[in-house]
């Protein structure tokens, strides 16, 4: 089997076990993945040194409120907003789940 094609079949085969694995493990995967974003932005682990507020800390019940609110309009940014609207509520609790728990 040719290498690069071996190299391409793997994150595929990932995401098949984590499947098999059950929904706990596909849910950390996909919090993990979705928080890579906040990240970039909030700092590593989500412990800003600047200006943007640290997530590090934070519940994963305050951290998903704050998104909704984000998200609905209730709480105004320019960049949450667009970003939060951008998750379903269930993407949303996974991203909390993770940050909150790392």
């Amino acid at each position: 089997m040719n290498r690069r094609f071996r190299y391409a079949l793997l994150p595929a085969l990932a995401l098949v076990v984590v499947g098999i694995a059950g929904s706990a493990g596909a849910n950390d995967l996909r919090g993990s993945l979705l928080a890579g974003n906040c990240y970039g932005w909030h700092g590593p682990n989500g412990d800003s040194q600047g200006g943007i507020p640290s997530l590090s800390g934070l519940d994963a019940d305050q951290i998903a409120q704050t998104m909704l609110e984000f998200r609905s309009g209730a709480r105004e940014s320019t960049v949450m907003q667009r970003q939060a609207r951008g998750y379903s509520e269930d993407e949303i609790a996974s991203i909390a789940q993770h940050i909150a728990h790392h």
